[in-house]
């Protein structure tokens, strides 16, 4: 009987144990399915038209305009931390709290960092890789003068500075937009193509009539009868997404030279490339004005070749690593092959110039580093279609014919907020602009208007801006982000599109809510002046750090890590002849302040190496003009 009644308690406890389980596990948990399930998540039907090379333009609704071959497959959940602390710790183990503001990130600390809190459709944002399925850094094998060759590859190979053979594809369309606008028919491009410019000949009477002609000039220039792959590579102006939307394969840009503000070019680029479901890449030429960098003993470039000539190598090292974290799939010295070894021999080799120090440094980081993630920008900017952008805004013209009007200017006006001078740089000629300290960052893509479903779903918020027309497809489009959770950030300009969106501005600003998301309506019409406090405020929502100080900042997430570059793009100018100038009063302390919820595991310096303490999700770290940080975050 004492065995009995000793095993019915047993009986008797262990179900009582059961029963208090069951009873915990079915309370909802942050971080649970359910939580999760009634937060903010999103889902699109998948929308596949990847654009046909041998489409017409048909203008912004076209059937292969803007629509990603790519499948919408997401899964952004994220789980609400408004106002909850969570425990985290810095590198030396101490414990500390932060609150957390309401933003992807604010998982409950025993959740682990997941890129899908952040990327809500990963089929978009991490553009296609090229041939090698991994990041590619050439040294471009041109001009090499009275170098040896083989031993030139030879020098590269042995001494890992980068690549000397190209996987780009050979059909290249190379700074075609210069060529559209500046040179007539007879005469030939930097690459001794002859050209027979219909565009100049016969120039268009509209701006949807320029769009048609430029892809016939491209076509029959650079593509006809070609064999797929094609590779765009613009130059001065940002004309990115009609190269999506002709159909070609790789879309670049050149930066270096004497182009405006490089972080533009890589916010068209990689928006372009999502946008169209493309591999990108950015290419770096050594030209500044009338000079190119050259240690050669005998000129490669005799009247234009020399050791203080081109650009400062400061300006080369911030672009490759800019270039790099923010996406592309390969970055290309442009003639870097020579540029990068001395003509003297040592140990059977080239010896390394300091541009080849640079390009040893930068490729080492990415063989080291090769996942960094995919690159965080919340904020889309969705562009007229037919913005036809010069390089130099002020006073020019659209598609190099058209006056600008009041949408042109205010797409100018935006651009240069975000980067404050990117429009300067060849008028000032001392590298200011080309890349700049902005207030906001590297936070956004830029798309055309006609950007698909899958694709205007992947990002938190949207802005439109220029001479905007939607169609009636457009505007469904835009109205079911909305409804599935996005941010519409609209100027008055605009409403009439929208007239279910009423109401007084107060201030200059309406808020309407609509279904999961909202609508920011703003004035007055074409003005930017209030984007300045919406920005700020959305990159508080949706960005996971603060930064004490304007600096260029880069923000890439993968599962369990999170990776900051910092670059301190002030204080070091140079013209086209001359040594580099550096302002050590540009010197900048920038602390950077984690506000999502999770636990830190560790924080280190990966590119220069410094030692850093976490203090309460802060890092502080001082940069002297044109230093860069990159700060890696683990969580756990």
């Amino acid at each position: 009987m004492k065995n009995a009644n000793s095993l019915l308690r047993r009986v008797l406890a262990l179900a009582l144990a059961c029963m208090l389980l069951a009873g915990c596990s079915s309370k909802q948990q942050p971080g649970s399915s359910e939580a999760a399930s009634s937060g903010d998540s999103h889902s699109s039907s998948t929308e596949s038209s990847a654009p046909d090379s041998s489409a017409d333009v048909s203008g912004p609704d076209s059937s292969s305009g803007g629509n990603s071959s790519q499948s919408n497959s997401s899964s952004g959940k994220t789980t609400a931390g408004k106002g909850s602390t969570s425990r985290q710790t810095n590198s030396t183990g101490t414990a500390s709290t932060t609150k957390s503001p309401s933003n992807p990130g604010s998982n409950t600390s025993s959740s682990a960092l997941k890129q899908s809190a952040y990327v809500k459709n990963s089929s978009v944002w991490k553009t296609k890789m090229l041939s090698s399925g991994k990041f590619f850094f050439e040294l471009e094998m041109t001009s090499i003068g009275t170098m040896n060759k083989q031993l030139l590859k030879n020098s590269i190979s042995k001494q890992k500075v980068g690549e000397y053979q190209s996987i780009l594809p050979s059909v290249k369309a190379a700074e075609w937009g210069y060529s559209v606008l500046n040179l007539p028919t007879g005469s030939q491009d930097g690459a001794g193509r002859v050209i027979n410019n219909t565009y100049l000949d016969n120039p268009p009477a509209n701006r949807a009539e320029a769009v048609s002609k430029i892809k016939d000039f491209l076509m029959a220039q650079y593509v006809r009868g070609e064999k797929h792959p094609w590779y765009s590579m613009n130059g001065h102006h940002s004309w990115h997404h009609y190269a999506g939307e002709f159909g070609f394969d790789v879309l670049a840009s050149e930066i270096g030279e004497n182009i405006h503000g490089y972080q533009l070019h890589l916010a068209m680029n990689r928006g372009a490339a999502r946008q169209y479901g493309k591999p990108w890449a950015i290419d770096f030429s050594s030209w500044h004005g009338a000079g190119i960098l050259d240690y050669s003993t005998t000129p490669i470039w005799p009247g234009y070749s020399g050791v203080n000539n081109g650009h400062s190598l400061s300006l080369v090292e911030r672009s490759f690593v800019a270039s790099y974290m923010s996406g592309a799939s390969a970055v290309v010295a442009e003639a870097g092959a020579a540029i990068a070894f001395y003509t003297q021999i040592e140990n059977g080799m080239y010896k390394l110039s300091p541009y080849g120090e640079v390009c040893k440094n930068f490729n080492a980081f990415t063989q080291a580093y090769s996942d960094v993630g995919i690159t965080y920008t919340p904020i889309a900017i969705a562009l007229d279609y037919y913005h036809g952008m010069d390089r130099q805004p002020s006073g020019s013209k659209a598609f190099g014919k058209f006056a600008y009007n009041s949408g042109d200017m205010m797409s100018h006006n935006l651009i240069d907020m975000i980067w404050p001078g990117t429009w300067s740089v060849e008028s000032r000629g001392n590298e200011t602009g080309a890349l700049t300290n902005g207030p906001y960052g590297d936070s956004f893509d830029f798309l055309l208007q006609n950007a698909s479903q899958a694709v205007l779903n992947s990002y938190p918020a949207i802005v439109l801006s220029g001479d905007v027309t939607l169609t009636a497809a457009e505007v469904s489009r835009y109205k079911a982000y909305v409804k599935q959770g996005g941010i519409l950030v609209l100027n008055t300009a605009y409403r009439d599109q929208f007239p279910e969106y009423k109401g007084t501005l107060k201030n200059n600003r309406l808020d309407i809510a609509d279904g999961k998301g909202k609508v920011i309506m703003y004035g007055p019409d074409y003005s930017v002046q209030a984007l300045g406090g919406i920005f700020k405020e959305l990159l508080q929502k949706f960005m996971p750090f603060s930064f004490s100080t304007n600096i260029e900042h880069i923000v890439n997430v993968k599962d369990g890590y999170m990776y900051v570059t910092l670059i301190n793009s002030d204080g070091v100018t140079k013209t086209s002849h001359g040594t580099p100038i550096v302002d050590n009063s540009k010197t900048k302390t920038v602390t950077t302040s984690y506000t999502g919820s999770l636990a830190i595991a560790s924080v280190k310096e990966i590119y220069g190496g410094r030692n850093v303490a976490v203090n309460s999700g802060k890092v502080s770290v001082t940069l002297k003009p044109g230093e860069i940080a990159i700060l890696e975050y683990r969580f756990k």
